[in-house]
């Protein structure tokens, strides 16, 4: 007797037998091929910088599982990105406070100078007055004195001295 040759065993499968092996052929094949997919690439710093909500999420997922954390790329990414956001975050709150404290300087120093302009202008009013005063003969206070330079003490008449 002879061996039934592999045409003679597809035959006697016949189309339904062949369909059922096709079909588990292609079952197995796919499997295979899904197993053999490549894992993602880890998501790297940059990613989280640009995803937010994903780095939220990473982040609580790896509080959650120390022993995954201390394995996982994508936990140091988010961590760092975590990090480097806060540095952003602070150095923007530094530069908005190191503005409010210029402008605040500024304004105190504006205020400064209006005082001093408004004590000069007073000052150069008082010496006006005293010099008409001095010049007719009038007695002077002791404030127009000491602008003119005048010991109030001296014999030049002050008001409130009596008479000389």
């Amino acid at each position: 007797m002879s061996k039934p040759s592999s045409k003679d065993n597809l035959n006697s499968l016949g189309k339904g037998g062949l369909r059922a092996r096709s079909s588990v052929s292609l079952v197995v094949m796919l499997s295979f091929l899904v197993g053999c997919e490549p894992e993602p690439e880890p998501r790297a710093m940059a990613d989280f910088l640009e995803d937010s909500i994903a780095m939220d999420a990473k982040l609580r997922a790896c509080r959650s599982d120390r022993r995954m954390a201390a394995r996982d790329p994508e936990c140091k990414a988010a961590r760092q990105a975590a990090a480097k956001l806060s540095a952003a975050e602070q150095a923007a709150r530094q530069d908005t406070m190191q503005k409010s404290s210029e402008e605040e300087l500024e304004r105190l120093r504006r205020q400064q100078e209006a005082r001093d302009e408004a004590a000069a202008q007073r000052l150069q009013r008082l010496k006006v007055t005293a010099e008409k005063k001095l010049e007719n003969g009038e007695p002077l206070t002791a404030e127009e004195a000491r602008v003119l330079g005048i010991d109030p003490d001296s014999s030049v008449l002050v008001e409130g001295d009596e008479g000389t």
